[in-house]
């Protein structure tokens, strides 16, 4: 289980043979709980007591197991419960589909901003207090957990930070801590790479991105 991660890629085959996705929401040392994409066009509505095969992935390397469900959670996004977890396997990816994300990114790691609008709910009053505190970033990658992105201020691991992302049309704005730093240097500048975790978001908040990531891997797969 040490292989299954919070918002990895799961894949799951029925026992008709139709296949889907979804993505990693819980985990304990017997149960795996998985969400499906709300507006997923493939969708099926699975029940309680059906068997799978199920792959689960970390970049190329993954884990290939048998499973049944044994709960259903309602909601926005249908959440599965697997249970009676056996004939555990390595798999290796057939190919390495990485979730790219070039949606507008900003973020500010002003404190006194941080710390002025963690308690504001509403949306438009946040966004009046940091505008003029933003940089540019350039998004690389987005998960359910965090975002990869690139700039030119050096920042420091721990580091927090506010984000701001346009995903789709709806905007999304998140506290998040810097989990790692890498660089790349030329003879013009150094560039900074950062990886951020997202802190607490809100149940809507996960919804958005989540719904988010499951179109970019769609997209991603068709090409």
């Amino acid at each position: 289980m040490e292989q299954i991660m919070l918002s990895s890629k799961l894949e799951y085959t029925l026992d008709d043979g139709s296949t889907g996705e979804g993505m990693v929401m819980d985990l304990t040392s017997t149960t795996v709980d998985f969400s499906i994409p709300a507006d997923d066009r493939k969708f099926k509505l699975l029940h309680k007591g059906q068997q799978m095969e199920v792959r689960v992935f970390q970049k190329n390397k993954g884990i290939s197991f048998k499973a049944t469900i044994v709960g259903r959670t309602a909601g926005d996004l249908p959440t599965y419960t697997l249970g009676h977890l056996h004939d555990f396997r390595q798999v290796q990816r057939r190919s390495n589909v990485r979730v790219l994300a070039g949606d507008p990114f900003s973020y500010t790691t002003n404190r006194f901003v941080l710390d002025s609008v963690r308690n504001l709910t509403d949306k438009e009053q946040v966004m009046e207090r940091i505008s003029r505190y933003l940089s540019r970033g350039a998004l690389v990658d987005l998960s359910a957990g965090g975002v990869k992105f690139a700039c030119e201020e050096k920042l420091e691991e721990g580091q927090l930070l506010l984000c701001h992302l346009l995903l789709g049309e709806t905007p999304v704005i998140l506290e998040g801590t810097i989990v790692h730093r890498q660089y790349t240097v030329n003879p013009h500048q150094i560039r900074y790479y950062y990886g951020v975790q997202f802190r607490d978001p809100d149940m809507r908040t996960q919804d958005i991105i989540v719904n988010h990531v499951f179109r970019l891997m769609r997209r991603e797969r068709k090409k």
